[in-house]
């Protein structure tokens, strides 16, 4: 039904801004120094 419809495009918005925001976390870290996660 209309619900039903409603309820598959909103997780496939979530799905997709999760996503977005998962690449940009790792584009962050990744441009952080490796050695700032080593403990010395």
């Amino acid at each position: 039904g209309i619900l039903d419809a409603t309820l598959a495009r909103d997780a496939d918005r979530a799905c997709e801004l999760l996503a977005a925001h998962i690449r940009l976390t790792y584009e962050a870290v990744a441009r952080l120094p490796p050695d700032l996660f080593t403990p010395d």
